[in-house]
């Protein structure tokens, strides 16, 4: 009952861990939200000087309005999704109002984890596990039961008799042994025994899959914080670069419009698909933590006011 109990207590340590990264991926996906209505609010300006000067026709005016419009619903759309967010968290604590704007934490900070091996080694021993070895020892008691009440199946009986002729008292001693005794006894250590095999067929079968679960999930984290990294590191600076040389040359007139809002969508494509990266990495954390019933890391974060 206490490992079953540890279990659950991780379970929901996870959905915690869960929601709130979830949530703070959602903020982030907010702050990039507000970026790209400012970048739509830019672009329209810059549009509409270009057409009063005669060097940008009225469609482009029009189509910029509209894509800041888009821009907007988009945003106010988010917006309202973090606040469900935010309420969803804050039930997690029996909370019916969130007194809280926005959350602390930094969804792009990593530290280097443990080799799989170590966190296999971890989450073999976890009170989700424990709860199959703890059922596998009440199974042995069963079977030495069973077998204690075969060997030990005679009874003795010991009691005093009075004669009613005589008036003389004995001293009476009996011995009986239930027929077929061995015969049942060996079905209730047979049953016993087959109860235990099905315990440890289960314990392997849930080593397995946690094998594979912790499999996959050390491997997604691996692989997100190395696209983190490259996104950040390699893909954002050109696409900046790119974005501003664009500009520029729309600017001069050697560029469209439609390049000029294709190199700004790349970009905020590029920021959100790091967003998305960082998130599946620190979800993948948090159900290996959940697996192993150890941190990866220090806390991350807590709401705020």
């Amino acid at each position: 009952m206490e490992a079953e109990r540890e279990a659950e207590t991780l379970d929901l340590l996870g959905q915690v861990t869960q929601r709130y990264v979830a949530t703070l991926a959602l903020q982030e996906k907010l702050d990039l939200s507000a970026r790209a209505v400012e970048l739509s609010e830019a672009t329209f300006n810059t549009v509409t000087r270009r057409a009063k000067q005669g060097a940008a026709p009225e469609a482009e005016v029009l189509r910029a309005k509209a894509a800041l419009t888009q821009s907007r619903i988009a945003h106010n759309a988010l917006q309202t999704e973090y606040e469900k967010r935010k309420m969803a968290l804050a039930s997690l604590w029996s909370e019916t109002r969130v007194d809280f704007q926005r959350l602390q934490g930094d969804l792009f900070r990593f530290e280097l984890g443990e080799r799989f091996e170590v966190l296999y080694q971890l989450a073999s021993d976890s009170p989700m596990l424990r709860v199959y070895a703890s059922e596998r020892r009440m199974r042995d008691a069963e079977i030495q039961l069973a077998k204690s009440q075969s060997e030990s199946d005679i009874r003795w009986q010991v009691g005093a008799r009075r004669f009613e002729e005589t008036g003389d008292t004995a001293l009476v001693a009996g011995v009986s042994m239930p027929l077929f005794a061995g015969r049942r006894n060996r079905g209730e250590v047979q049953a016993a025994t087959a109860a235990r095999d099905e315990v440890e067929y289960r314990q392997q079968s849930a080593l397995l899959q946690l094998h594979s679960l912790l499999f996959e999930a050390y491997h997604t984290r691996q692989q997100s914080i190395a696209a983190v990294e490259q996104l950040r590191d390699a893909v954002l600076p050109d696409l900046t670069q790119a974005l501003n040389l664009t500009q520029q040359a729309y600017e001069r007139g050697r560029y469209s419009y439609v390049e000029w809002t294709a190199a700004q969508r790349e970009l905020l494509s590029a920021r959100e698909a790091l967003v998305e990266a960082a998130a599946t990495a620190l979800l993948n954390q948090a159900l290996i933590e959940q697996l192993t019933a150890q941190p990866m890391t220090q806390g991350q974060a807590t709401p705020a006011n």
